[in-house]
């Protein structure tokens, strides 16, 4: 499972939100949602940040330490 898909579902299970409800917050099809979060499909960067944005989150880049 590549890392963005690991990231989404940690997320998602964190909040306690369906992947409809999140589909509903987001505007994304829940059928996408589904295949970001399997892995079998990327997602790319917009739509990461939307759906990371519908859950409360944000993305942030950050300065290796």
């Amino acid at each position: 499972m590549i890392e963005e898909a690991k990231i989404l579902k940690e997320v998602r299970r964190r909040t306690g939100i369906t992947q409809g409800d999140l589909s509903m917050r987001s505007g994304i099809h829940r059928s996408s949602i589904s295949m970001y979060e399997r892995g079998t499909s990327g997602v790319g960067l917009y739509n990461f940040q939307c759906l990371l944005e519908a859950m409360g989150y944000e993305l942030k880049v950050v300065p290796k330490k």
